[in-house]
């Protein structure tokens, strides 16, 4: 899975990613003691590897001691650029110099013996000065967030099972969020999902709060800077957001995640730039917010909503972001209205404003090859909304098969019981043939694969005349009128009110 599923949960929202985010670790975030960490103890519980990693309060240098039960051949960082920011390595505790190759960063330990340590140094001033190309790291004031393939020098060649514990040494005042479960001694646990998976971790001064949901606390930081929005107005914000998903999931495993909010400059006047979902080694959500937005504003905005979808369901590969981003999408928008934060009408026009983007978008080849080669074509308003059309056209077809007794909403809760498994990454085709399985009828393949097969955007306007969704305004505006599957349309964006939102083991 290594670097081919490095991506795939990572939640790309293509309206907004001119701003793009990143940095530093440490769910529970207590500071560790300053003694020396020493290699890991052999034993069946026992780490394959530990790394501590120092900061200093400028955030000028990371040093980090690794330290490993069987010492591979090689170290590696799990991103090429980190070369640029190691300033040097020596085997401990002797000091003597290892060899380090310019070029990838790679650190020989082909002389060192068994429970060996490594001391090496970043120059963090100079990693964060950078933005590391704008996707690995970023600095305010006072805190940062960086991705961990930056700072964690690992075996070339990762067993499945391999695990590994962090540990934080920070002056006081500051603290560290990452996704990875806090151990009762305070480090952080690692597993395989942690080096192959995209996280973030953060640290410096942080507001520090947990949001508590039905999906599961929430734990947050906000990293320092300016901004209008409270950390109470942000409780609000997360609190609605996570309601707004349960109206699909009801409540589900009480999985801690974690929330980076970093207040940014950069972008369009929306309250929240940009978001991403990620799975390394744990449930987090990155989120831009802009420092101007005021805690009213912040409720029923889009992008928390997608991104909180995204962890509900199970990891897709990046691939197929025609169904990840696709099925999100559409919920990002059904979901704000059943919430109460659009009208109904509100809804359907911005799904109607969303495939005529995906119309208007992509590069001439099918959906299936633009989800394929979004990462370089950039075709996201082709693969999101073509994905979101297949996606509204399952929730008709379902509901109408079942007389208003199943729905998409099934459908989800469905992926969600038999596949979100930590640490694995699906196909689209896999889960299109787990719902076909579920429905015992192959009705999603039936719908999806002529789509997916071809140049064209789908086309809607049978389906919307039978919803009942006429344009007017030169095709610019919906206006719901009376028609054969206008009770359908209704019951998909209807109002539900507060406390009847999904119970587990509620009948379809």
């Amino acid at each position: 899975m290594r670097r081919g599923a490095r991506r795939a949960e990572a939640a790309w929202d293509a309206p907004v990613l001119a701003a793009i985010i990143l940095l530093c670790a440490g769910l529970g975030c207590a500071c560790a003691p300053r003694a020396t960490l020493g290699g890991p103890q052999r034993g069946p519980d026992a780490p394959d590897a530990v790394w501590r990693l120092e900061a200093d309060a400028a955030l000028s240098r990371l040093s980090v001691r690794a330290c490993f039960a069987d010492p591979p051949e090689v170290l590696v960082p799990g991103s090429p650029r980190a070369s640029r920011w190691l300033v040097g390595a020596v085997l401990a505790p002797r000091g003597s110099a290892l060899r380090v190759d310019g070029d990838s960063g790679a650190i020989d330990l082909s002389e060192a013996g068994a429970g060996a340590c490594v001391d090496y140094t970043i120059d963090l001033a100079a990693l964060l000065a950078s933005g590391s190309g704008g996707h690995g790291a970023r600095r305010s004031a006072a805190s940062a967030f960086i991705d961990p393939d930056l700072l964690l020098w690992r075996p070339r060649d990762l067993p499945r099972g391999y695990r590994g514990r962090v540990r934080f040494v920070l002056p006081e005042g500051l603290s560290a969020s990452s996704p990875w479960p806090v151990a009762d001694d305070g480090s952080r646990v690692l597993d395989a999902t942690a080096f192959d998976g995209t996280a973030r971790i953060a640290v410096g001064r942080l507001s520090r709060f947990t949001v508590p949901s039905k999906r599961g606390p929430m734990e947050v930081a906000v990293l320092d800077g300016e901004r209008a929005a409270t950390d109470r107005g942000i409780q609000r914000w997360l609190e609605a957001s996570a309601a707004a998903n349960a109206l699909v999931f009801g409540a589900t495993d009480p999985t801690p995640a974690q929330v980076l909010v970093i207040p940014s400059p950069d972008g369009d006047d929306s309250p929240v730039r940009f978001g991403m979902a990620m799975r390394g080694g744990g449930a987090g959500l990155l989120l831009l917010l802009d420092p101007r937005a005021h805690d009213p504003a912040l409720p029923g905005e889009w992008i928390a909503i997608h991104e909180l979808f995204h962890l509900e369901m199970p990891a897709i590969r990046k691939d197929d972001a025609w169904l990840s981003e696709g099925v999100t999408m559409y919920y990002s928008e059904v979901l704000r209205a059943r919430a109460g934060f659009l009208t109904a009408t509100e809804a359907w026009q911005r799904l109607h404003e969303g495939f005529e983007r995906g119309r208007r978008g992509g590069t001439g080849r099918s959906l299936a090859e633009e989800s394929r080669a979004m990462g370089s074509s950039h075709a996201y308003m082709r693969v999101y909304w073509g994905g979101a059309a297949i996606a509204l056209a399952w929730d008709v077809a379902l509901r109408e098969a079942s007389g208003g007794r199943r729905s998409l909403d099934d459908a989800m809760r469905h992926l969600q019981a038999c596949c979100r498994v930590h640490g694995r990454f699906w196909s689209a085709a896999e889960l299109v043939e787990a719902l076909d399985d579920w429905w015992e009828a192959p009705l999603f393949s039936r719908i999806a694969e002529p789509w997916l097969a071809s140049q064209d955007f789908p086309d809607l306007a049978p389906l919307r005349a039978e919803l009942g969704l006429e344009l007017s305004d030169g095709g610019d505006r919906v206006r719901p009128v009376p028609a054969r599957l206008s009770p359908i349309r209704d019951a998909i964006t209807a109002r539900v009110p507060p406390g009847a939102e999904h119970r587990p083991g509620d009948a379809p």
